[in-house]
């Protein structure tokens, strides 16, 4: 298979291209096919690198919103207070 699967952070998956693969893989179509080939490949390759962009960024993006919220939360209610553990202190 010319896919393999990673992880980012251990909850985003996706696919890589294994390049020997694929290579091996061109190497086996004809001649004048190859060229075709080859270029819908390095089309389909520089495309996919802003995807990968966008899904490494979901993860930052969901914990500056969450920790906006958390910051909003604590400031509606007085600012953060630290808990007392007993009382006498």
């Amino acid at each position: 298979a010319a896919q393999m699967d990673k992880n980012i952070y251990e909850i985003i998956s996706y696919k890589v291209l294994d390049q020997e693969a694929i290579d091996s893989m061109v190497a086996k179509a004809p001649d004048e096919k190859q060229e075709e080939i080859s270029s819908a490949l390095k089309t389909a390759v520089d495309g996919s690198a802003q995807k990968a962009l966008a899904n490494m960024a979901i993860f930052p993006a969901f914990m500056l919103v969450a920790y906006i919220l958390l910051w909003l939360w604590f400031k509606a209610r007085g600012g953060y207070k630290p808990a007392v553990i007993g009382e006498g202190h």
